[in-house]
């Protein structure tokens, strides 16, 4: 009998151990987690102040219309000179374009330069300027103008900006409208004298196939006016004037895109 009454003592110990040591504790949640774990809950939705860059970012938006701009001259043919500083109007010229083609590219305008360094695109003068003329018919750039950068040389006393065009291109009125906002928007800019737009035959402008424009940003051979048209500033401006009257252009003819 003691030894029954021992065994059951021992049984009921045994159980009485079991319940105690693996019953779940009052402290835990139905699914394990502890209360520090699960006041994580709700999450956070505040934004990180910190957040990680994107590494797949959007693409930037494609070019509302492509256009040639043309730095005068290049290589051998070094354009008007400077009659103080002697600098050379082919140098000046490629900044003013380069200024106009980064100005333009941020108001989604992608502009092509006829050259892009110190150069002729071909060592006879006409044949030159024939292949600037004709650098928009091709079908991959899909330009809608030309604007050739010049600056004119005279005498002493005149100065200022004049702009031409050509009845004898294919768009003679687009390329007298695009004269038009171009000399207004380049004399607002840069303060210049206003001498208006012109007619004239030049070969850049009668055997293109777009509408095209020649710029008299203005003359090296002004004392005063040399002095602003060799600073980097005031070619920016002149660059910002152009690349204006381009955009304003665009907008009236409706090859924005906006």
């Amino acid at each position: 009998m003691n030894r029954y009454c021992s065994l059951i003592f021992m049984l009921f110990f045994f159980l009485l151990l079991f319940m105690t040591t693996f019953q779940p504790s009052p402290l835990e949640t139905e699914e394990g987690d502890s209360p520090s774990q699960s006041s994580t809950f709700p999450p956070d939705l505040t934004p990180d102040p910190n957040p990680e860059p994107n590494p797949f970012p959007d693409p930037p938006p494609p070019p509302i219309a492509y256009i040639i701009l043309d730095p005068g001259h290049g290589g051998k043919e070094e354009g008007a000179k400077g009659w103080t500083t002697g600098v050379k109007e082919k140098d000046i010229v490629l900044s003013i374009a380069n200024f106009t083609q980064k100005w333009l590219s941020e108001h989604r305008v992608k502009a092509f330069l006829t050259r892009i360094g110190d150069y002729a695109l071909d060592p006879t003068l006409r044949k030159d300027l024939l292949l600037r003329a004709r650098f928009a018919d091709t079908s991959h750039l899909q330009a809608v103008l030309f604007v050739s950068i010049h600056i004119d040389q005279f005498n002493k006393t005149v100065h200022g900006t004049k702009v031409y065009y050509s009845t004898e291109n294919p768009f003679p009125k687009e390329s007298k409208a695009l004269a038009r906002t171009v000399h207004d928007h380049l004399v607002q800019e840069i303060g210049s004298k206003p001498l208006d737009v012109h007619m004239n035959h030049f070969l850049v402008l009668r055997h293109n196939t777009v509408p095209a424009v020649l710029v008299e940003v203005g003359h090296l051979s002004h004392p005063e006016e040399e002095k602003l048209l060799i600073t980097p500033q005031y070619q920016e401006l002149a660059a910002i004037g152009i690349g204006k009257g381009i955009l304003a252009y665009l907008e009236a003819t409706h090859h924005s895109g906006r």
